[in-house]
């Protein structure tokens, strides 16, 4: 941090955080921020009104916690760590949310050239000159799985589109869901919103509903497989005399099933009941280009050849199993109900080495009920993550600084047995807060000192 950087202090629900200097990025809502930790991010909101609601955001909060904290996972090591949870959400003193702490996006999903995050821009584009196609479909079967869990959340993206999401090569292809603290509930749809020009429901522009819902988000998932894939030019898919252009350029001799889900979650864009679920992308994509456990090069160099795309690279790594498929809305309530997905793909050759384990990010589907039989019960959703409250003399030490070391340093000189009760009751109440948060350690180290000295100044008063 340089000497002209300013700082300044945000007290969020789980810890303080020390947010350094200017802006580094901004948007409609609101800034983002540095803090003195490079694991988070502040996100500020323009103003109170911008902040999404309550309920909602503290729903994002809890799930993010679970994941990235609680067990732990490393960002983009499973669909679910693959997504930009909140983690924190910070209030003024009147109650009032005007901010959010978030991971920071790893440095492997920026570009290497261009000082800016990696999207999926530079993966749709040609003249960005993208990966070849083996390397463009791992990166969207992620982006399959990462909205698959998603979905097996009921939650709504709602912006789905080139800048919100990342990717990297490094160590292996992989996809990142950023501006993810606005996602709201399925249930009820979502009645405002954001569009990006070119990655917009067409049920949205003819007002057929309000918002994007999850069914939109299914449909830019269709979009970006359509582009990232197959890299046709232009690849927008306009209205022309009142009719929503269908995708044109799918080569005829691509495997009929991505065909298929191409053509289903892009054709009559205004009937979202055909639309693929990402779990059936996943599932569709493991069986058409995974073959004994390896991805089956030739037929994807074969679909470059075709686009007149370079040589590409070979392949290093390993795929993963497809992500279980999320449970499906109870009949009658929303349209598409589908049929179960395909078997999973073979188990690899004698030999070849499988594929790491890797237990389902969520609960598999419930067995699929008759027509008007009674609706299923939804999956128990995982326990609500919340650490013990801290106490009023814990929050005192973690707050550090002058306020707390000159005082209990001058109660340990003059007033020993007080310093030492006091420093019992704060290290007592420090060691119950999460071991995560700001402050905890130098305050339990501190009053740990404070304790084992007042112990000696007593023993040596008693002899």
């Amino acid at each position: 941090m340089s000497p002209a950087q300013t700082t300044r202090r945000v007290r969020g629900t789980h810890g303080d955080y020390t947010v350094v200097g200017e802006a580094i990025n901004a948007g409609g809502v609101g800034s983002i921020f540095r803090t003195t930790d490079p694991k988070w991010v502040y996100k500020e909101y323009h103003s109170p009104d911008k902040a999404p609601p309550a309920e909602h955001l503290q729903r994002l909060v809890d799930i993010g916690r679970d994941v990235l904290i609680r067990q732990g996972q490393e960002i983009g090591s499973r669909p679910e760590s693959s997504i930009n949870w909140p983690v924190d959400v910070v209030r003024d003193a009147g109650g009032r949310i005007v901010g959010c702490v978030l991971p920071a996006i790893p440095d492997r999903y920026f570009h290497p050239t261009l000082n800016c995050v990696n999207t999926i821009e530079f993966l749709v584009m040609r003249r960005s000159g993208p990966p070849a196609a083996t390397y463009r479909m791992v990166v969207l079967l992620r982006m399959a799985e990462i909205l698959a869990f998603v979905h097996s959340k009921r939650l709504v993206h709602g912006d789905v589109n080139a800048k919100n999401v990342a990717w990297t090569l490094r160590p292996e292809p992989a996809a990142y869901l950023i501006d993810c603290d606005g996602m709201v509930p399925q249930d009820p749809p979502p009645t405002s919103g954001v569009q990006a020009n070119y990655w917009t429901d067409p049920r949205v522009v003819d007002r057929v509903v309000p918002a994007q819902d999850h069914y939109s988000d299914w449909y830019c998932l269709a979009l970006a497989f359509y582009r990232g894939l197959l890299l046709p030019a232009g690849g927008n898919l306009p209205k022309v005399n009142g009719t929503w252009a269908a995708p044109s350029q799918i080569p005829d001799d691509l495997d009929p099933r991505i065909a298929g889900l191409l053509r289903r979650g892009l054709t009559d864009p205004l009937d979202p009941s055909r639309r693929p679920e990402p779990a059936e992308w996943v599932t569709t994509l493991m069986q058409v280009y995974i073959v004994g456990g390896k991805y089956d090069d030739a037929a994807l160099a074969k679909l470059d050849r075709a686009l007149g795309m370079p040589k590409p690279d070979p392949v290093t790594f390993t795929p993963l199993p497809p992500t279980p498929p999320p449970p499906s809305p109870p009949p009658g309530v929303r349209p598409g109900t589908r049929p179960p997905p395909p078997p999973p793909p073979p188990s690899p050759a004698p030999g070849m080495r499988p594929p790491p384990p890797r237990t389902p990010p969520f609960a598999p589907p419930p067995p699929r009920m008759p027509p008007f039989a009674p609706a299923p019960p939804r999956p128990v959703p995982p326990p609500r993550y919340s650490e013990p409250p801290a106490g009023r003399l814990a929050l005192w030490a973690m707050d550090g600084g002058i306020r707390w070391y000159l005082p209990i340093a001058l109660m340990t000189i003059c007033l020993f047995p007080v310093a030492g009760i006091l420093a019992l009751i704060v290290l007592l109440q420090t060691l119950k807060v999460d071991q995560h948060r700001p402050g905890r350690t130098p305050a339990v180290v501190s009053s740990s000192v404070v304790l084992a000295i007042c112990a000696a100044e007593l023993l040596s008063t008693l002899r």
